[in-house]
């Protein structure tokens, strides 16, 4: 990998800017989640405090170069470039939590785990995940994944509660009445809630995804993805790898509560459709490309940020890039413009879904 002229002129110097534990890599690869239009930075520039993202951000506006803050590194958008001119600032050190005076401390144990169904079962759970009326401490997951050891495709629900197990299985009665293969929910503590997903997260190989947010979910449109992500799967055997289908519904109560306080007569939940190809790491290109320009065939988007039902807007997390930018950033899009042109007008600072080139 090329390294950064802004690198190579001031790597001493901004060593000696930094505090102790910060590093400065020099080309190299950046190791992230997918390797699907990954950006190539000249260099990564990991912080160990917050003075020094402060001061690297000033270090390269005052040598107008071009940078991306990230942490977890699982961006995955095709709509991103950063090349060897540009440098990485990589905060993932900064993960200390300060407490208030009162030490109090949030509900760190919650109700969830995987709960396996047979395919034949599939319309009866997604007419059941339709009807049930999410509270703000419920979530619920589908998958369709491959299960070990024979790569089996495999109906995944993930029902989350912040709660006890009693008060969980009570909220998710309807979709534990239809009659899982298997149940493997538990309380667990806040560090493994998200552990079920642990494969399908694995780092490294090919694997673009494409989202579709969803008001309702129709059990016929989704026997039909079914079919298709199992042909898939039998199409390309071992190198499909772990490709998954990913559907997550959640509350929007607390979301949709007005300024001053009052509560909306009715709950409302929303759902986030996103199917990843593959992770092989050598996936023909061909495996992981949408079906239409879309990506998103008989989806209804819910409406948000002053948008109209029936457009497929997205959640910005779960953005692809091929979306109008109004999908992702809804009202707030002109007043980031304004604020873009304000405060970066060299356009400095990058982002995945760069507001500026509208």
């Amino acid at each position: 990998m090329h390294i950064s002229p802004f690198i190579s002129q001031y790597k001493c110097q901004i060593e000696k800017l930094l505090s102790l534990s910060a590093t400065v890599q020099c080309g190299g690869e950046d190791t992230r989640w997918s390797e699907y239009a990954a950006p190539q930075p000249g260099a990564i520039i990991t912080v160990g405090s917050e003075d020094d993202v402060a001061k690297i951000v000033a270090f390269a506006n005052e040598k107008n170069t071009p940078f991306l803050v990230q942490s977890g590194t699982n961006g995955w958008a095709d709509t991103f470039t950063l090349d060897s001119s540009g440098v990485i600032i990589d905060v993932s050190k900064l993960k200390a939590i300060t407490f208030n005076s009162d030490k109090t401390e949030a509900n760190s144990t919650a109700w969830t785990g995987p709960v396996v169904f047979d395919q034949s079962q599939l319309e009866q759970a997604i007419g059941v995940i339709n009807e049930i009326d999410l509270e703000p401490e419920m979530q619920l997951l589908l998958y369709f994944a491959v299960s070990p050891p024979d790569n089996a495709p495999t109906v995944i629900v993930l029902p989350f509660y912040l709660g006890s197990e009693e008060a969980g299985r009570q909220k998710f009665a309807p979709i534990l009445a239809v009659g899982p293969a298997a149940d493997g929910t538990a309380v667990l503590p806040y560090n493994v809630w998200n552990g079920a997903g642990d494969a399908f997260c694995a780092r490294g190989g090919r694997r673009p995804s494409y989202k579709a947010g969803l008001k309702t979910m129709d059990p016929a449109t989704w026997r039909g993805v079914w079919d298709k992500y199992e042909s898939f799967i039998e199409r390309h055997p071992g190198e499909a790898g772990n490709a998954t289908v990913l559907m997550e519904r959640y509350s929007t109560e607390v979301a949709l509560r007005r300024i001053d306080g009052s509560q909306s007569s009715t709950r409302s939940a929303t759902s986030r459709a996103m199917p990843s190809p593959s992770r092989g790491t050598g996936t023909r290109p061909s495996m992981t490309r949408p079906t239409s320009s879309a990506g998103k065939p008989g989806a209804t988007g819910p409406p948000r940020a002053g948008g109209q039902p029936g457009r497929h807007y997205s959640y910005i997390n779960f953005a692809h890039g091929d979306e109008p930018l109004d999908h992702i950033y809804g009202s707030s899009l002109t007043r980031l413009q304004q604020l873009k042109r304000k405060y970066d007008p060299q356009k400095r600072s990058n982002r995945w879904f760069p507001y500026h080139k509208e």
